[in-house]
Order: structure tokens, then sequence, then C-alpha cells
């Protein structure tokens, strides 16, 4: 599996999760934003960088925001759990989860 395809596949399952609002960036907004100019300049189209990050040492990291009315901490676990499934389900090491709340709704 792909890194693109499985971040693709994660941000589904995250997304999915009751009470995520929505899924951050990777990237410094900065970064991005620059990036993305920068392509859009250099090929004419801007392709969206991937939410969630699976780093060379195993480790996932992903930035979410919460809804209103849930607890951020249950909802960071649920997070983390649903990445855990997902990756032990498919075979995929895992060493670590990291889950940044950004925004609590």
């Amino acid at each position: 599996m792909s890194d693109q395809s499985l971040a693709s596949e994660l941000e589904k399952i995250i997304a999915g999760v009751p009470g995520v609002g929505r899924l951050y960036g990777s990237a410094p907004a900065i970064g991005e934003a620059a990036s993305m100019a920068r392509e859009l300049v250099t090929t004419g189209g801007v392709s969206l960088p991937p939410r969630i990050r699976v780093a060379d040492d195993d480790v996932v990291s992903v930035s979410i925001a919460t809804e209103h009315g849930r607890p951020a901490p249950e909802v960071a676990r649920a997070v983390h759990d649903a990445i855990e499934a997902f990756m032990t389900d498919r075979g995929l090491p895992l060493t670590r989860v990291d889950v940044r709340i950004a925004h609590i709704g």
C-alpha cells in the first residue's frame, strides 16, 4: 500500500470517528500555502497534500478539530484506537500514534 493510499484510507476512517469535526493538514499552513502556490505556477494545477502523516519510523500523526459537546480527550482516544486498529488489521507496522487537537468545537 502506498503512503498516499494509506493516508487516504486513514482519512476516511478518522473522519468517521464520532466527535471529529475536521482534519487539518499535516504541514504548517504557511509552508503548505507556499508549496501549493509554487505548484500552481509551475504545473498549472494544485494537488492537496494528505492530512495524515505516516512517517518512516512508523509514526502516524493527525491534527483534528472536535465537535461541540464531545470531550476532546475522548475523541482523541477514539481516533488513536481507530488508527491502531486499522494498522493492526492490515499487518502494518506502528510504533506511535500522535493525535493533536487543533480546535475544540
